[in-house]
């Protein structure tokens, strides 16, 4: 696999050696002072040219990088915005770089506000950028009303992962647990559990990608026991795992912020849960 120095030295030259090419930009990991990329790390790079018909037309402008293992999508074109053109490669040697391209030449995508490093520049682009803020990703004190909206809909989802159990499902069970649940209710109470004792600059990442550097010993423990396999019996013990972790972190965050727990709700929700698990099949 390529040296970090090697690939950026890379798409410096064929920056530089295509007219079509105005400016590249670095984000993501590798651009970001406080993370730490690894080996396996991706680079993120904003691309801002003349004419994206000549992006999307062949491939000879992928052809300095090397040879294409696969990519998404299968050919360039808009993904998140209009006025962006996505390439995402994994070249053959492991390397991936995921291309954003862009004939507008002040449009910058939110990444850049979590650091970035300008690698080319012909037109002084830069000047009228700015300085990153780091603050799109920062965590925010939820108000009352999105404090009691995500237990709410936690109690109401989790009535579906038992009726799944009970009857069988395991699949629907696993994909309301693992996916409903899992990161739309007890991500974000997680988040803010970190953010009442930590601060709220803290950066959990995508879908919780580093909770386990944040939570203290006895969160982690517990979201792991979330997590079971196939039968059916250890998947009843990660319902109750994920109850009980949700009861103790949602109540930690409305005492920090001064917001009323939900006690009768959950009180009634996990003797019904247990009630379903108790009935005969």
């Amino acid at each position: 696999m390529r040296s970090e120095n090697a690939v950026l030295d890379q798409i410096r030259d064929w920056a530089d050696s295509w007219d079509n090419v105005r400016a590249v930009i670095l984000t993501g990991s590798r651009a970001d002072p406080v993370r730490q990329p690894d080996v396996l790390s991706d680079y993120d790079v904003q691309v801002f040219v003349r004419d994206t018909d000549r992006i999307a037309r062949d491939d000879e402008w992928l052809r300095p990088f090397g040879t294409v293992m696969v990519r998404w999508p299968i050919r360039p074109r808009p993904t998140f915005s209009e006025d962006w053109i996505t390439q995402l490669v994994l070249f053959d040697d492991g390397v991936r770089i995921d291309f954003q391209i862009t004939a507008k030449r002040n449009r910058l995508t939110d990444e850049h506000d979590n650091g970035y490093k300008i690698l080319a520049d012909k037109d002084r682009l830069a000047e009228s950028w700015g300085a990153s803020t780091f603050s799109t990703d920062a965590s925010k004190a939820p108000t009352a009303e999105a404090y009691q909206d995500r237990l709410n809909a936690f109690w109401w989802d989790i009535v579906y992962v038992a009726k799944g159990l009970w009857r069988g499902e395991l699949n629907y069970a696993r994909y309301v647990l693992d996916s409903t649940v899992r990161f739309e209710t007890l991500q974000p109470l997680l988040q803010w559990y970190i953010g009442v004792n930590q601060g709220w600059d803290v950066q959990t990442g995508v879908r919780g990608r580093w909770l386990h550097r944040y939570l203290d010993v006895t969160s982690w423990n517990g979201y792991a026991a979330t997590f079971a396999d196939s039968l059916p019996e250890n998947n009843w013990s990660a319902l109750f795992a994920t109850i009980s972790l949700v009861r103790r972190t949602g109540k930690a965050i409305g005492e920090s912020l001064g917001y009323e727990y939900p006690d009768q709700v959950d009180r009634k929700v996990t003797k019904f849960i247990e009630m379903i698990r108790r009935l005969p099949r």
